[in-house]
């Protein structure tokens, strides 16, 4: 829309999918140069496609058709706000927005965001109904390529619908050999080749997008990416047409569905599907020109709103703003299956017994690698004063474990010892489907006998494979009763950064031993059923060890000292805390499950900072489904969804400053959609906050947040809840006043609404105790502060 404010036109998205031929009212309103509304004026209407990864910061990608048609004039005249359009009955399955515009002047203009676009049931299988069809439509986009390379990675579009109108979901992305016997033709999808997803699948949160990599040995050949619903295997399509793998460098000899002739022309082959390459890093998803505002608590409609003034560095990758470190994470290791490793056995104070592995050489740039074969075979050398049976390989078949160490692996383990790593060694717990020896890890655990595994100065690489708690005596998983209070020991994984930074230190809580860094990763891996209240002990924990308890050492030692790895794509529930961190920096957490823990999903604590959390599912923890806590700062938080936890949907808690939130779908929570307590300079925008008990709280001083174009509605008490005071412990912030200072909201198109103690119907919600706060209404265009 154009930056001038003598018009205005506001468009709301609807609010499902819609589905071809299907005539649904679109929702909008229009200002004129004299903040007038309802005078019959004349408008244009598009439907716009909108799968480009660029379209998603715009009006999409081309216009496809007008919708007022039936109108003599070919516009659309409207006075009231409202006006019936139709999809065009032969839209394909896909992804669209519509833009309304003036019809005499289209620099006048407003979209709604992307939604849904699917076909008939029954029709060409592109529709999904309750599993009944199949996936409505895969399309495979790329960079002007008609081929892949081994080992290259791409992304994977597809559109889905559940037929209740949500696109998320966890799937398998398969690669389908098309082969010599006409298996892709007439429609095939080929035969089963590779799984591009782990045992965990593909989760993908409904925008229809997978990041996944051709095997670096995958064969050469004619291939179609097949995409099917994890949930029913009969909800399937794949790529209309086919493409070529070829080797690394290499470019294709022959084009996929080209047959080699003599002389006469082959006719044509169809258009092949091209890829988009993969950025090495997530990049953040830019604000959307159309935003959504803050709605009124009295209402139950969102309304969706044009682009407010840019926010700062909203948008930004560069090193040193939220996400994003200002100096470079330390890369993943690599280890050398070839460094020779020690192995001690010690038995604990618990009685519990311990392997700690290091280096032989004592060097720990060595980067060796132990995995549980290794382990296994140590074990059996029979080691003097090493009892037996700490490692024993499962039959696959009776899921019982064979005692002895003789017997071969079979890829499930159960391990009944502590196993601390340290000098640099990485342990890897990797499936075999990317050439580990561990598809699944049952990790001994009864609340008299439980153990750890630990990096401590050593690193923990969890790929493609489950880890979970076992009690062999039951045979089950170790489980915690709802109504445990965390004293019952269980099980957990850690990773612990320990170094002495000033052997002068004294205070209390300063670090003990120089045992260097650790990094932890667990990427396509279920991790299940660990952790209790205690510190390092939580489920899983990233930790950096040495914060004085009276902090006096926090910024020296966190300048120096680090833990670090990223989360991707995994399964985590079960567990005390879903995540724990302390001192972290520069983690990504992308497109995981983080459901039924006792505590919290994601809870990132002191000093972790640059942290991304984006495109998650955190649902069903008992308090917060993502909390930062204690001096998180330059977080950035976006895309995720968060329902039905206890506490709130999303809290930034003292000092979780100069961060990012936005593009979340947050509701049904027992507690606020986002809390925002004593944090500052933080940007809150595009977000849905819906059915919580608040929509968002600002409280005990919060100062200079910019909260602009969100959509709130339903919540119980109120949308915006604010009030001044202390929490608890002693406030991060000096000097502290408790008082909420210098925040901004932006309301646009929401009038009729009641604000406590202040002038004019420009805010939504009832706020009291608040200085220095600006509202400003786009329907009377007058800021009232």
């Amino acid at each position: 829309m154009r930056a001038a404010t003598a018009y205005q036109i506001v468009v709301s998205t609807p609010a499902n999918s819609k589905e071809a031929g299907e005539t649904f009212g679109l929702s909008f309103a229009y200002t004129d140069s004299g903040g007038t509304t309802g005078d019959l004026t004349s408008f244009d209407i598009e439907l716009r496609s909108h799968d480009s990864a660029d379209a998603t910061t715009g009006c999409g990608d081309e216009a496809l058709a007008s919708l007022c048609t039936r109108e003599a004039a070919g516009v659309c005249s409207d006075s009231d706000g409202s006006y019936d359009v139709q999809i065009p009955e032969d839209a394909e399955a896909g992804k669209y927005s519509i833009k309304i515009m003036l019809a005499d002047d289209d620099s006048v203009y407003a979209c709604t965001d992307a939604f849904n676009v699917t076909r008939p049931t029954g029709e060409d299988g592109l529709a999904i109904l309750a599993g009944e069809a199949s996936v409505s439509e895969v399309e495979v986009e790329a960079a002007s390529s008609t081929y892949l390379e081994q080992g290259a990675a791409f992304t994977s579009r597809w559109v889905y619908d559940d037929g209740g109108g949500a696109g998320g979901g966890t799937f398998e992305i398969n690669l389908n050999a098309c082969g010599d016997e006409g298996a892709c033709e007439n429609g095939g999808c080929g035969t089963f080749s590779t799984a591009l997803c782990g045992d965990a699948g593909c989760y993908d949160p409904g925008t229809g997008d997978y990041d996944v990599t051709v095997p670096a040995d995958q064969a050469v050949g004619e291939y179609k990416l097949e995409v099917v619903s994890a949930d029913d295997t009969d909800v399937s399509s794949c790529t209309a047409s086919s493409f070529l793998v070829v080797e690394a460098g290499g470019a294709p000899a022959v084009s996929p569905t080209e047959t080699p002739v003599d002389e006469t022309p082959a006719p044509s082959p169809p258009p092949l599907p091209t890829f988009a390459p993969v950025a090495p890093t997530p990049a953040p998803v830019t604000a959307a020109p159309v935003a959504a505002p803050v709605a009124s608590s009295s209402s139950s409609e969102p309304v969706a709103a044009p682009v407010a003034a840019p926010v700062a560095s909203s948008s930004s990758s560069e090193p040193g703003s939220p996400g994003f470190p200002p100096t470079p994470v330390p890369d993943k290791v690599v280890c050398d299956d070839s460094a020779e490793l020690s192995f001690v056995y010690t038995l604990e104070d618990t009685k519990r017994p311990l392997v700690t592995v290091a280096h032989a050489s004592g060097d720990r740039s060595e980067a060796g690698c132990l995995t549980l074969t290794k382990l296994y075979d140590w074990l059996a050398t029979e080691p003097a004063d090493v009892p037996t049976g700490m490692l024993l390989t499962v039959d696959s078949t009776t899921e019982t474990a064979v005692n002895g160490t003789t017997a071969t692996p079979t890829g499930i383990w159960l391990l009944d010892t502590s196993v601390v790593i340290t000098n640099g060694v990485t342990f890897e717990i990797k499936g075999t489907s990317i050439g580990g020896d561990c598809d699944e890890l049952k990790f001994s655990s009864t609340k008299k006998a439980w153990n750890r595994i630990m990096g401590h100065g050593g690193n923990i690489d969890i790929d493609s494979t489950v880890v979970r708690s076992w009690d062999a005596s039951k045979t089950l998983d170790h489980i915690l009763k709802d109504s445990d209070d965390g004293t019952t020991n269980r099980s957990f994984i850690a990773c612990v950064s320990e170094v002495v930074v000033d052997a002068d230190e004294t205070c209390d809580g300063t670090a003990q031993n120089d045992m260097g860094e650790c990094r932890m990763d667990i990427v396509d891996s279920t991790v299940a059923y660990f952790g209790y209240d205690e510190t390092e002990s939580y489920g899983i924990t990233w930790k950096v060890r040495g914060l004085c308890d009276d902090l006096s050492n926090k910024d020296t030692l966190f300048d120096s000292v680090r833990v670090y790895g990223d989360m991707k794509n995994s399964d985590i529930y079960g567990m005390w805390y879903g995540h724990y961190s302390y001192g972290h920096l520069g983690g990504v957490w992308t497109d995981n499950l983080m459901h039924d823990n006792h505590v919290y999903g994601f809870d990132p604590h002191d000093d972790s900072d640059y942290l991304t959390i984006s495109g998650n599912t955190c649902y069903n923890n008992g308090n917060h489904g993502i909390i930062a806590s204690k001096r998180c700062d330059h977080l950035l938080v976006e895309n995720n969804e968060s329902y039905d936890n206890g506490g709130s949907g999303i809290m930034l808690h003292k000092s979780c400053d100069d961060s990012i939130v936005r593009g979340n779908t947050v509701y049904s929570n027992g507690d606020a959609g986002l809390s925002l307590v004593e944090t500052s300079n933080c940007v809150v925008s595009d977000n849905e906050f819906t059915d919580n008990r608040w929509g968002f709280r600002i409280i005990l001083g919060s100062t200079g947040n910019v909260l602009d174009s969100n959509i709130l509605t339903e919540n119980t008490y109120s949308d915006i809840y604010s009030y001044y005071g202390a929490d608890e412990e002693v406030p991060e912030v000096e000097p502290f006043t408790g008082i909420n200072t210098d925040n901004t909201y932006r309301f646009l198109n929401s009038d009729n609404t009641h604000v406590v103690d202040n002038t004019g119907d420009a805010a939504s919600g009832e706020l009291d105790d608040i200085t220095n706060s600006c509202f400003t209404a786009e329907s009377n265009r007058t800021p009232v502060c």
